[in-house]
């Protein structure tokens, strides 16, 4: 079974056979179920293995041939992958490309800044993508990206404490703005997008971020599952 955090990640990745020989400016090669990570003179061997297992254990790294880079440029880490051409033109890929990078940053380079970059075969940027923020809640995690500031996110859980919707169970929240506007992405329990006693709630929440964490800006609150994924859009109506 795929993990959660990158099965929806997992179909964009470009399979591929390892580099062609004569890749030494890649970097060291370590080799992971299937996949291979090189990593530059800048980043030590134990970063690097701890960057693989992760993938191993996300199932980025699932026995399918895969290439992927850790390198650093001054304080920021640099996590190339080769992927299809146009994987980050889409808004909502950038979003899961960002949050996965946040879980990088926290669970692999203890909080160190990372720039994902998708990739071509040779290992040349296509798309860089700032890896998301964490702020921590309890068992909840907010996630921003560079466009919400630490403040707001810290406003955001606040609301969610206080509406007993970060009630003590693991549960994420994803923050990011497009425009004048906001965006909320929050894992939802299975069948709450469709509970009665929950529409209140959520168009509360909406009302309530909007109030006290964005300065009376618009916000656009997405329901997800496990994955990350759109479940419902929640309207003022």
């Amino acid at each position: 079974m795929l993990s959660p955090r990158t099965r929806h990640l997992l179909p964009l990745l470009l399979s591929l056979a390892p580099l062609a020989a004569g890749c030494g400016g890649y970097g060291t090669r370590l080799a992971f179920n299937g996949g291979e990570l090189y990593y530059t003179g800048a980043v030590t061997g134990a970063e690097a293995e701890r960057l693989g297992q992760f993938l191993v254990r996300e199932q980025f790294f699932d026995g399918r041939p895969k290439t992927a880079q850790l390198g650093k440029d001054g304080d920021s880490y640099q996590f190339r992958f080769v992927a299809l051409p146009g994987l980050a033109d889409d808004a909502g890929t950038r979003r899961d490309l960002g949050l996965f990078g946040g879980q990088i940053r926290q669970e692999v380079l203890a909080g160190a800044p990372l720039v994902l970059r998708a990739c071509d075969e040779h290992l040349r940027t296509l798309r860089a993508i700032q890896a998301d923020s964490l702020h921590r809640v309890g068992p909840g995690k907010v996630y921003d990206t560079a466009a919400v500031g630490k403040d707001q996110a810290e406003q955001v859980g606040g609301v969610l404490v206080a509406l007993q919707l970060f009630d003590g169970t693991p549960k994420t929240v994803q923050l990011d703005r497009e425009g004048e506007a906001y965006l909320c992405r929050l894992t939802a329990p299975p069948g709450a997008d469709a509970d009665a006693e929950l529409a209140p709630v959520f168009k509360q929440l909406r009302a309530e971020l909007s109030r006290s964490a964005f300065g009376g800006k618009p916000v656009a609150l997405h329901l997800c599952d496990g994955t990350m994924k759109l479940v419902k859009v929640v309207t003022g109506e």
